[in-house]
């Protein structure tokens, strides 16, 4: 035997043994990748899972679940979880999302059914996917290893998972025991989601391993190894990306898109640490509350409440577009100025306001005209112990313009109807008002009654006072203590006076040709008017058209708006005595007498209201 054929076995066996060296490190590091791989896809999973559950339990009412369970009725509130649980799970890549409570851990009728989601495919086929029963057992649906694994989860502080192989495929499974108010677990909020294709992507990754270690040896495993690793870290950024969505989703007010009271507290809870570390901080907030949501509910439905909410929360967020919105309460919204919108907070209110006084005008439908009132509050640190100390007190400012701020409101409470629906009849009523009034005023459907003003000495007319009556052809004569307050609730009410005095001036020309005597003539106007129109350049424009002097017209406006008006309606006032037009003080004595209010005005007279002058005598 020769040098070359004993070199031979030995090649051999350092071939074979580095073969072998190699395949088990290979196997090793493929083992080690495979782990490490599962892992990362599994946490991507749990991850997706926990933030599902959490997205879903937070717009769970678990204190009326109950109640439904416990009557057996499904509520209204439980019909809005079924549509939107049944939108997530069209919306999500999940099998199964549901409710249950686990009964025992034995073979038959182990789970109770509480709810479950359908999909939109699912809902075509009820004999395929018939909808579970609220209250209705499962019979031998689960089997008892499986019910055994509900049951164990029950009352668990955290999330379980486990992972169930059936016939219709491998799901990975989250449940989240629901609590009640009281702090009482009551049932479990599962979700199923599809993990069929982990086990596909580690087969065909362990096949391309095992391909690579036998064809390419070493380097080729080096370069498995950094495309295998190069794919486990695209998978979990993935997956960071999927639970980074989910938690801002979680974050977010599924009605309006604006973030939602658990992302204010957050933010609140941001500021305060980085005031507490010494930051200096511009820092302002502005909470808003939306009039009348509930009379929009009672009188047009939740729909158009939700319509109201939206467009509140668009104009809130178009005004402040440079601050986040919160949306902090049913019909509150809240926002944090910093920075620009610190020092342009004063404008940024003003304009506000006159956004929403301009939806008064051109929106048509009631439900879209955003009436909100603001509060803006300044972070002060010498006067505020915490940063939701300013919050708080942007509240009270917001709830004490709320109180005197009337410029959403009727001109008269004693007559606001304010959605109180006392009667079927009333609530018709008011509905035939608003969907009718447009037509009455085109068909000309409000007549003038002229109510004579007599001179007690001379016995002789002096002035007609205009007073507008609806003449209706189905329901006949509508009085006006009917269609003002719902007209002024509407911010209609200007258009109503408008159309009166100008047909006042018409029939000036009327009154002429039919030798009747053509003597001044009194028309009502509220303070909402100038809200929409410049009145003075109105009553000079109408007066010129129907050749009449600014003497003919009396103008009334009650000691009520007078007493709350504006610089801006004041300035008005002036220009009309200044124009020669008659200002009258109308109702001075109905409650919010104040000479000093008559001092502020150049009235040419004070028509006293009959509760000031009824009870005159009794006290001396």
């Amino acid at each position: 035997m020769n040098e070359t054929t004993k070199k031979r076995p030995l090649k051999r066996s350092i071939i074979l043994g580095c073969v072998l060296f190699i395949t088990v490190l290979c196997l090793l590091l493929g083992l080690v990748t495979y782990r490490g791989y599962r892992k990362a896809l599994y946490g991507r999973y749990e991850a997706y899972i926990t933030d599902m559950l959490t997205y879903v339990s937070s717009n769970i009412d678990v204190d009326d679940l109950k109640a439904c369970l416990e009557k057996g009725e499904k509520s209204a509130k439980f019909e809005e979880l079924q549509a939107f649980v049944d939108n997530v799970k069209d919306t999500h890549k999940i099998d199964y999302l549901y409710i249950v409570i686990p009964v025992h851990p034995g073979e038959h009728d182990n789970i109770m059914n509480v709810l479950a989601a359908m999909s939109t495919e699912e809902k075509k086929d009820p004999e395929g996917f018939p909808p579970v029963v609220l209250g209705g057992l499962t019979g031998d649906s689960y089997p008892a290893e499986t019910a055994a694994k509900y049951y164990n989860a029950a009352g668990a502080d955290g999330i379980v998972f486990f992972e169930e192989v059936a016939e219709w495929g491998d799901d990975y499974t989250g449940i989240l025991s629901l609590r009640t108010s009281d702090g009482a677990y009551f049932a479990e909020l599962c979700v199923d989601v599809p993990v069929s294709e982990i086990h596909d992507t580690i087969r065909s990754h362990m096949l391309a391993n095992l391909v690579t270690i036998v064809g390419l040896g070493a380097l080729f495993m080096l370069v498995f190894i950094f495309w295998s690793s190069r794919d486990i870290v695209g998978e979990v950024a993935e997956a960071e990306h999927v639970a980074l969505e989910m938690r801002e989703l979680a974050m977010k007010d599924a009605l309006t898109g604006v973030w939602n009271k658990g992302a204010f507290a957050a933010c609140m809870q941001e500021l305060q640490e980085r005031i507490d570390g010494g930051e200096t901080i511009d820092l302002a907030f502005g909470v808003f509350d939306c009039d009348d949501l509930k009379g929009i509910n009672d009188l047009y439905g939740h729909d158009r409440g939700d319509e109201y909410l939206k467009a509140a929360s668009a104009m809130i967020s178009r005004v402040f577009e440079h601050c986040p919105v919160f949306r902090i309460g049913g019909d509150e919204f809240a926002v944090v100025l910093t920075d620009e919108a610190y020092r342009d907070r004063d404008a940024l209110a003003e304009r506000f306001d006159a956004e929403c006084r301009k939806t008064l005008t051109s929106v048509e439908n009631e439900w879209q005209q955003v009436r909100v009132t603001q509060g803006i509050a300044v972070y002060d640190p010498e006067t505020d112990r915490t940063v939701p100390d300013a919050a708080r007190r942007a509240d009270r400012i917001m709830y004490g313009r709320k109180r005197t701020d009337r410029r959403f409101k009727p001109a008269d409470d004693r007559d606001r109807y304010a959605f109180s629906l006392e009667s079927e009849s009333k609530y018709w009523k008011e509905h035939y008002i608003i969907d009718t009034f447009k037509t009455a005023l085109e068909q000309g459907w409000f007549k003038v009654f002229y109510q004579p003003i007599v001179r007690v000495r001379t016995r002789k007319i002096t002035i007609l006072e205009a007073l507008a009556r609806w003449i209706d052809p189905v329901r006949g004569t509508i009085l006006p203590d009917e269609f003002i307050p719902v007209l002024s609730r509407m911010h209609r009410l200007y258009l109503l006076d408008l159309y009166m005095i100008e047909q006042v001036c018409r029939e000036f020309g009327v009154r002429a040709e039919a030798g009747l005597p053509t003597i001044p003539v009194s028309v009502n106007i509220s303070a909402q008017d100038f809200d929409h129109v410049n009145i003075p350049e109105k009553l000079k424009e109408l007066i010129a058209k129907y050749g009449l002097d600014p003497g003919d017209l009396v103008i009334e406006i009650t000691e009520q708006d007078i007493a709350e008006g504006s610089d801006g309606f004041r300035k008005a006032l002036r220009e009309l005595v200044a124009d020669g037009f008659i200002v009258w003080i109308d109702d001075f004595g109905s409650g919010y007498s104040s000479l000093n209010t008559l001092s502020q005005y150049k009235a040419d007279r004070v028509k006293l209201d009959m509760d000031l002058i009824h009870h005159l005598d009794d006290n001396n």
